[in-house]
């Protein structure tokens, strides 16, 4: 199977015993013994292009209940697989929960270990395995030959763009969020784009990504998501002013810098570059002159900001 899996038990007879079990089976088995620490694992997995494709997890953990873990699990990768290992008491109410966490299954206590292989022979563990997608901004500068609107639709009509702004407040006129494999994978495709795309002067590209907050500070940040899902103030919409800032900042300074502007009712979406010197945030709001308070009377007192650049989105569509 060649499947990773992370076994996360306070208790090592019991990791040991599965391991062993597992490995037999054609899994490849990393043990925690907590919440943090699977945490951890599961991240420098994706970070080394190793991902895990399913948890086991006791429900009982010394630091993070096993509920817990699932959910903040799932809020950063969806596609993971989670089993929850739950007392011999679990019944229906245990099983309404761990579905409720958008939990894969759950095998109650006590198991054999080839229960528990045969349980995560039936999960579709190849979709978990996928690289997830990454993020990167692109910053167009159009030639001064050229129509921008002709460039900005071409761009608005590519694979993985995700938005696509004509904006002005600088040097370049068009910005696009691109999803895509890698990082590599993008930088390829913007290549391809200046090559084949006539009008464009010259890209500058940020690869983003969601940096390391706290473990005190994640699970706030996951139910105000969940708080505010259904919440259209808190979604891009049309109709309204938008303007991107782009935010030079220390590295040292970057995660609590995140963690306060995250919070902004403005803030619509809030990304680190990947180097952990730069903010990219997209702001809405009723109009240009309250964006523009947000920025002067908050974001720009807040230490540790060096830089700010302003890209007001030019309101039409493609």
């Amino acid at each position: 199977m060649n499947t990773r899996v992370l076994l996360v038990d306070d208790e090592v007879a019991i990791r040991r015993q599965l391991r062993e079990s597992l490995a037999q089976s054609g899994f490849e088995v990393t043990e925690s013994g907590d919440a943090l620490g699977a945490l951890r694992l599961i991240e420098r997995g994706a970070i080394e292009g190793r991902h895990f494709g399913v948890v086991v997890t006791d429900m009982v953990l010394p630091d993070i209940e096993g509920l817990k873990l699932l959910s903040i699990i799932k809020s950063r990768y969806p596609d993971l697989k989670v089993v929850l290992v739950t007392s011999g008491q679990a019944g229906e109410e245990t099983l309404e929960e761990v579905q409720r966490a958008r939990g894969d299954g759950f095998i109650a206590q006590p198991f054999s270990a080839d229960d528990l292989v045969s349980m995560l022979s039936k999960l579709d563990l190849g979709t978990a395995l996928a690289p997830s997608l990454v993020s990167s901004y692109i910053f167009v500068t159009v030639a001064g030959d050229a129509e921008p609107m002709e460039v900005y639709q071409t761009l608005a009509k590519e694979d993985g763009v995700v938005y696509c702004d004509a904006v002005r407040g600088g040097e370049y006129q068009i910005l696009l969020l691109v999803h895509g494999a890698t990082h590599e994978e993008i930088d390829t495709r913007v290549s391809d784009l200046v090559r084949r795309i006539p009008g464009i002067d010259g890209c500058e590209t940020v690869h983003v990504r969601q940096p390391y907050i706290a473990d005190e500070i994640r699970p706030f940040i996951h139910d105000y998501n969940r708080e505010h899902e259904e919440d259209p103030s808190f979604h891009r919409a049309p109709n309204r002013a938008t303007a991107y800032l782009r935010l030079d900042v220390p590295p040292g300074e970057l995660v609590g810098l995140f963690s306060r502007l995250y919070f902004l009712d403005e803030v619509v979406e809030i990304d680190a570059s990947v180097e952990g010197d730069q903010l990219v945030l997209l702001l809405q709001a009723t109009d240009f002159e309250h964006i523009r308070r947000v920025v002067n009377q908050g974001i720009r007192l807040m230490e540790g900001i060096q830089r700010i650049r302003e890209f007001k989105v030019i309101p039409f569509q493609s």
